[in-house]
């Protein structure tokens, strides 16, 4: 790095937090760090108050009526948000299955977090920054601005902190859950978490001595490991070698054809005669199988993907193929095709 040391990385097991939010290595951390008139940065991975909300009952969970996916909850406008398709509801007092007022809200966002942290630390100055507190750019250099003149003691918030900003007070960084982006169903998993969490680490040190508090449920995960060694090259031949087993990139060229229709026989029976209709091509075939997200925005998703060894003739294979005659359906109305795909 240019600027400053590189900041020491310790790591907090959570497998027993018994569902803190903070660790007690943290909250010690934090305080000593406002004592010494510094700053401290707490990353956490995702927006609202909560991830989801559930009946404590019967288990119900509330899902976008457009994605397949569950709403967030926003304690300060008491709603339910899907960050997906901008749907909005507000917070029902009753399960709408079986009736319970016992909802639950559980997994972590930033609105949880900065309400945690003034519960603690109810002297300090704090500062949410995600996409639904910052919604332009005089916000963004005011917030800035005010980080600078050392008016905010601790800042929450999303990627937004992880790279680009450079205070030489900011002494603590805390990764509230560092497992988040492991879980994601994206051969890339790996390599965006090292990136992530070393980019957010890298916040902490640019000019007073800095310290990295990473709090995972996984704390022998070969990611989390290079991380806290700062050893590039061993993450790089790990990843590389996993990669070579499963003829990702940079072994193999992909192509991701997504089908989507209104319901989802319909998806299913158009993802299967593209299959039909490509097998045999230059390529391994993988597929159809429902997307990530089976419903987004009001449609049903399934995906084909396919590993390449000549990008070109994979390409001029679905040109010739990939027609309404073949497919006794409009290409146009159904298929998306991504060539290289950075996610799915």
């Amino acid at each position: 790095r240019a600027v400053g040391e590189i900041p020491a990385i310790s790591i907090v097991d959570m497998r027993r937090s018994m569902g803190q939010i903070l660790s007690q290595t943290l909250i010690e951390k934090i305080e000593k760090t406002a004592k010494n008139g510094n700053q401290t940065f707490l990353f956490v991975p995702k927006k609202g108050f909560a991830s989801r909300v559930q009946c404590g009952d019967c288990g119900y969970i509330f899902v976008c009526p457009n994605c397949d996916v569950p709403m967030v909850y926003h304690k300060g406008e008491g709603i339910l948000k899907c960050h997906y398709c901008g749907h909005i509801e507000p917070l029902p007092s009753t399960c709408p299955a079986c009736g319970s007022s016992n909802l639950k809200k559980g997994g972590v966002g930033t609105e949880r977090v900065e309400s945690e942290v003034s519960k603690l630390f109810p002297g300090l100055r704090i500062k949410r920054m995600d996409r639904e507190e910052i919604r332009s750019i005089s916000s963004i250099e005011e917030t800035l601005n005010k980080i600078a003149r050392l008016d905010v003691d601790i800042v929450v918030g999303t990627k937004m902190i992880t790279k680009g900003l450079d205070f030489p007070k900011v002494a603590l960084v805390g990764i509230i859950d560092a497992d988040h982006s492991l879980g994601m169903p994206d051969f890339r998993a790996d390599e965006r978490t090292f990136q992530l969490l070393s980019q957010v680490g890298g916040r902490a040190g640019r000019g007073v001595s800095g310290e990295v508090v990473i709090q995972t449920m996984e704390p022998d995960n070969s990611v989390i490991k290079s991380v806290i060694s700062g050893n590039i090259d061993e993450f790089y031949n790990f990843e590389i070698e996993r990669r070579k087993a499963l003829q990702y990139p940079p072994f193999k060229e992909l192509i991701l054809i997504t089908v989507e229709a209104n319901d989802p026989n319909s998806a299913k029976l158009y993802a299967e005669k593209v299959r039909d209709t490509i097998s045999g091509g230059p390529f391994e075939l993988l597929g159809p199988v429902e997307s990530p997200i089976f419903k987004l925005l009001s449609k049903y998703r399934m995906q084909i993907l396919l590993k390449c060894d000549i990008l070109d003739r994979a390409i001029d294979f679905l040109e010739m193929n990939l027609t309404q005659s073949k497919l006794d359906f409009n290409p146009i109305d159904f298929l998306k095709i991504d060539v290289q795909p950075y996610s799915f």
